[in-house]
């Protein structure tokens, strides 16, 4: 264990996406800004570096990264969004033979749904797909 007490997160559930991008694009810049270049990702949100934003431009690098996305999983249009909801509500996908194990406990879960409902607001990502978050706003 290392920095607040918690366990490493193990190899196997991330994916270092810089390492994706060097296979692919041996000796050329892989920063994120130069990758978003390469793919057409629109910068025009990134008025200052923060977290939040990197996070969403490189969740769109990453589809482009693994051979580009499909359009019901635009992240950054309203009718990408639109679309994808529509998918899901005709019952476009199968469940899943084999569910998977939830990998936080409830109280992380509870926490997390707090923190979005106070913190995020109306800027979650699913909120565009027309769910909702169900925990109360921290007092």
């Amino acid at each position: 264990m290392r920095g607040c007490g918690h366990a490493l997160i193990e190899e196997i559930r991330w994916i270092d996406t810089l390492a994706l991008a060097q296979t692919r694009f041996p000796g050329m810049p892989n920063s994120l800004d130069a990758l978003c270049k390469r793919f057409k990702v629109s910068l025009v949100d990134r008025t200052f570096h923060g977290a939040l934003i990197d996070a969403r431009l490189l969740a769109e690098v990453y589809l482009e990264l693994r051979g580009g996305k499909e359009r019901v999983l635009d992240l950054t249009s309203r009718k990408g969004a639109e679309a994808a909801a529509a998918f899901a509500a005709a019952g476009g996908h199968r469940p899943r033979p084999r569910p998977l194990e939830p990998r936080s406990t409830p109280a992380e879960q509870e926490r997390h749904l707090v923190f979005l409902a106070g913190i995020l607001k109306d800027q979650s990502l699913w909120q565009g797909y027309g769910l909702e978050i169900e925990a109360a706003a921290p007092n």
